[in-house]
């Protein structure tokens, strides 16, 4: 199968990619930064594109069988339109030359309804504070795909982790499995792969497909993140202590970027043990 891949340089792109290879397809995989790109195979051809520019979407897309997308976009304060306007172009692309599958990575954060599990941190300041500009255009690219007429799948990924081969992973369409709050990338790829030759999850055979992925160790036990240490306050110490360092520079304009991204990766490694992370959010992965 002739397939495209949009966000293709990014930690899940590449993988994606080579297990495309893998598996036989012939890939073209856009990218800002083709010089950068690690993958090299007789049935790939790397393409430099930005997924803004309708003209060079409508140039990758056009004789392929299917379009898979793993965009992404760091956290911002400002507007972001990565997601909407990459995957409107990528819609309107695919209508003009008559391509019906698209598969598109989302994240667990863009459920609309509460989730018992959810951590006090993540939906009292990553959702409504750091993340709520990504989270935004991310609902409003799902608002894009479920209106197209094509036969589309989302994917909505819990927090992204890697691992060297595929594990048993599980998926749910009510939301997320109890418990699970991790997906592997190499998961997500081949369930993406999956998804070009199955027709279990297309719009036009179970409607409105809204998938979680997660991944699960060999026993088949889902992959969570360990408990809470034992020296439970002290770690909630510095979690508080991040999380305000996190807002108090996200209200500073003259703060750097780089600040912000700096304690709120510290903060996601010590506190988001139930993260719904997804796509490549807080990654600069637009091609």
């Amino acid at each position: 199968m002739r397939i495209v891949i949009f966000g293709a340089n990014g930690p899940t792109g590449r993988i994606l990619t080579k297990q495309a290879l893998d598996a036989g397809h012939t890939v073209v995989a856009v990218t800002r930064h083709p010089e950068a790109f690690p993958l090299h195979h007789e049935r790939l051809q790397v393409m430099r594109g930005d997924v803004l520019d309708l003209a060079l979407v409508e140039q990758a897309v056009a004789g392929q069988d299917a379009v898979l997308s793993t965009i992404g976009a760091p956290f911002s304060r400002k507007p972001i339109t990565v997601y909407s306007q990459g995957t409107a172009n990528m819609i309107q692309a695919m209508n003009h030359h008559g391509i019906r599958r698209l598969v598109v990575v989302c994240s667990g954060a863009t459920n609309p309804h509460p989730d018992s599990q959810e951590g006090f941190i993540f939906r009292r300041i990553i959702k409504p504070i750091v993340g709520r500009t990504l989270y935004a255009d991310m609902s409003r690219m799902e608002a894009l795909v479920k209106e197209s007429d094509l036969d589309w799948t989302i994917i909505r990924a819990a927090r992204l982790f890697d691992t060297s081969t595929v594990t048993h992973y599980q998926v749910a369409q009510a939301y997320i499995v109890p418990g699970g709050r991790k997906t592997s990338r190499t998961d997500l790829a081949d369930f993406m792969l999956q998804q070009l030759t199955a027709d279990e999850y297309v719009r036009d055979v179970c409607g409105d497909c809204n998938l979680c992925l997660i991944s699960c160790s060999r026993s088949g036990r889902t992959s969570c993140a360990q408990p809470f240490a034992q020296s439970r306050n002290h770690f909630f110490g510095k979690e508080l202590y991040l999380s305000l360092a996190i807002v108090g520079h996200w209200r500073k304009v003259e703060a750097s970027h780089a600040q912000v991204l700096y304690h709120f990766q510290q903060f996601l490694n010590l506190t988001l043990t139930r993260f719904h992370g997804g796509s490549e959010c807080g990654n600069s992965v637009r091609l």
